[in-house]
């Protein structure tokens, strides 16, 4: 639960810099390299990064419904969310 609401979290200040590119790659970078990818032990974060796939899309679309009337994710911030799967 705490890593959902961390991503929902994450993703709503995405949406209050209105998807502001730096702080989309500052991001994902660390999604990559230290969640998804990681570089140390594999087998210790393999459950964090399962987790993580299995709520991502969710909570973005949560995100996203409650901003709904600020405009949808433009296309180019969709493709850099789900690059690292």
């Amino acid at each position: 639960m705490l890593i959902r609401k961390f991503t929902h979290a994450m993703f709503a200040v995405l949406r209050a810099s209105k998807w502001s590119e730096a702080l989309l790659s500052r991001y994902m970078d660390f999604l990559r390299d230290h969640v998804l990818l990681p570089t140390s032990d594999t087998y210790l974060a393999a459950g964090v990064a399962y987790h993580l796939a299995d709520i991502y899309l969710p909570e973005l679309k949560a995100v996203v419904v409650e901003g709904s009337g600020k405009g949808a994710v433009p296309g180019a911030v969709l493709l850099a969310l789900l690059a690292p799967f």
